[in-house]
């Protein structure tokens, strides 16, 4: 019997899993997250907590071309601190249990596990992604009182999220409202959503780890829909309010600093083969910056969801920020 190493070639399944990740996942295959493995200026590789580089907007005035001595209006930088998520996992199979799931071939396990490598990370950096947002736009979050646009409220009348509520959040990101690409919302608002425009909710096709298509939901023409539950309701009022949050092109980005990583693994005593890999990436919204220690081990979503741990980043302005939450009931 092969050993998983004859299966699995570590160097080029790592490559084959940084080069489908960006499909796999809705938040970059949708424009909203940047990722790129090989762009040095995304992410600096080591250290915890990792600078983000971007540039201010040029807000000079215009100047006219009539032989005048220029003005000196340097260009800015926006100091966005992401914290680096180190993450593993593994995944094992002996052979009581190829016999017990009697397969033609004993090998075809492995396979199998490491074909849902990539499709399993895009979840769980997207997931690390929106527990993020859920620390932004918490009541005490650093975006809350300039990026949100609250339609419901915990008492009175309940407030619907519906068509209208789209586009008035969508305001909010200015001259840049018809570049939203991503809307990350709760099953419940999605329903509502649904029920209220019906004609305006399409389907894109991304592909699974078996070259399969699968259905993404659409809205509003090309605007790719997360549905996501990870960012519970606040619940503290009469009625319940829910976050959908909406991202612009670019305005997020999963930075991977080292990579996927997969080592193949055999025991022989047991017997038992099976697959460690790891991801260390960066969750970030594009204008805002970790203010606080690292967490011992590194963060948990727990982590990456407290409010406190969040600011706005140095030299960011409320246009250097692509993501608006709209609360309805």
């Amino acid at each position: 019997m092969p050993y998983p190493t004859d299966i699995i070639n570590p160097a080029g399944f790592s490559a084959y899993m940084e080069a489908t990740f960006r499909s796999k996942a809705v938040f970059t295959a949708s424009g909203a997250a940047r990722v790129d493995f090989d762009d040095p200026a995304l992410a600096s590789a080591g250290g915890q907590l990792v600078t983000l580089r971007q540039f201010a907007e040029d807000t000079a005035a215009d100047e006219k071309n009539d032989g005048s001595t220029s003005s000196a209006a340097s260009i800015g930088s926006i100091k966005n601190v992401g914290i680096l998520c180190a993450r593993k996992r593994w995944r094992q199979v002996d052979d009581a249990a190829k016999a017990a799931l009697d397969s033609g071939s004993q090998d075809a396990i492995i396979q199998t596990i490491g074909s849902q490598v990539v499709p399993y990370w895009a979840r769980k950096s997207q997931t690390a992604l929106v527990n993020v947002l859920g620390a932004l736009f918490a009541s005490t979050g650093c975006l809350y009182a300039t990026h949100a646009h609250a339609v419901g409220t915990a008492t009175g009348t309940k407030k619907y999220l519906n068509y209208n509520a789209l586009v008035d959040g969508m305001a909010l990101l200015g001259d840049d409202m018809e570049s939203l690409a991503l809307i990350i919302t709760p099953s419940k608002t999605w329903a509502d959503l649904k029920k209220d425009n019906a004609s305006k909710v399409g389907v894109a096709y991304l592909t699974n780890e078996l070259g399969m298509p699968v259905a993404v939901p659409t809205f509003d023409g090309n605007k790719l829909v997360f549905v996501s539950d990870q960012f519970p309701a606040d619940t503290g009022g009469t009625n319940a309010l829910y976050h959908t949050f909406l991202a612009r092109l670019g305005s997020m980005v999963i930075a991977p600093t080292r990579g996927m990583k997969v080592y193949p693994y055999f025991k022989g005593d047991v017997p038992m083969e099976g697959i460690m890999t790891t991801f260390d990436f960066v969750p970030h919204v594009y204008g805002t910056m970790w203010n606080t220690s690292y967490p011992s081990g590194g963060p948990a979503n727990t982590d990456l969801a407290t409010a406190a741990s969040w600011s706005v980043a140095t030299g960011a302005t409320a246009k250097d920020i692509g993501v608006i939450d709209v609360i309805t009931n």
